[in-house]
């Protein structure tokens, strides 16, 4: 089933983060496995599976990076992160590497404070992306477009879970 209809949300990369997690709570209580812990051997894995789909559904949706992949892959058939799908502009490659730079040197340092100014940076930077990716796929009607914004998008949020771990290393 579509992550969008399950969910009975429309089929654009913004979408209302309420409503879908008051469908998936409302779904998940109706396909939790241990609601059918009476039920056949059959009728438990059935659930089991429908309660999977449902997580699965969820996660996509709730995440923009696979949010805007599967959009991409349902309009045009596009897989944003496939092998073959490499192109990204030169100066966003070097700004990875700054950054990567930045963080490498952060972290020997060992400043928290540092840390938490390069992740509002970050955070800035995903947010400036989301946007991008939102207007190419919602407005502008351009998915194989927001493959790079995607991308871009799917990096900076690697950056921002590498930043966290580093800041609860730092304690």
């Amino acid at each position: 089933m579509q992550p969008f209809a399950l969910f009975s949300l429309p089929e654009t990369f913004e979408i209302d983060r309420k409503a879908l997690d008051l469908a998936f709570r409302t779904l998940q209580t109706q396909t939790h496995p241990d609601k059918f812990a009476a039920a056949s051997e059959a009728e438990r894995r059935v659930a089991e599976q429908r309660s999977a789909m449902v997580n699965d559904a969820y996660k996509t949706l709730r995440d923009p990076v696979r949010r805007a992949a599967y959009l991409i892959a349902q309009r045009v058939s596009i897989d944003a992160f496939g092998e073959r799908n490499t192109q990204m502009p030169a100066d966003f490659l070097i700004a990875q590497i700054e950054l990567r730079e930045r963080l490498a040197e952060i972290c020997a340092e060992g400043t928290g404070d540092a840390l938490e100014q390069l992740r509002d940076e970050v955070s800035r930077q995903a947010e400036h992306a989301e946007r991008a990716v939102a207007t190419l796929l919602d407005h502008a009607s351009k998915p194989a477009d927001a493959v790079v914004e995607t991308r871009k998008l799917r990096f900076l949020h690697k950056v921002i879970a590498d930043i966290d771990d580093a800041l609860d290393a730092h304690g």
